[in-house]
């Protein structure tokens, strides 16, 4: 369930992006601009999820399954 929300989400973000892309084109004088604007937007984010992944995934996963096999199941 959670792969799938995680699909549907980067699919609306992307959607969400090419909206912003054409909504920035009479702003930013083109629309090869606005998209490298996007594109900047799009390395920023991956970027910032790469410098932070332990702090965005890797241990709240590990807390996640720290709990899941660690918590007592007789209560």
């Amino acid at each position: 369930m959670v792969l799938v929300l995680i699909i549907l989400g980067m699919v609306a973000l992307f959607y969400l992006l090419f909206a912003l892309a054409y909504v920035l084109e009479p702003l930013v004088g083109g629309l090869m601009a606005s998209f490298a604007i996007i594109a900047g937007i799009n390395v920023l984010l991956i970027a910032l999820v790469i410098i932070f992944r332990k702090q965005l995934i890797i241990s709240p996963m590990v807390n996640f399954l720290a709990n899941l096999f660690l918590t007592d199941s007789n209560k």
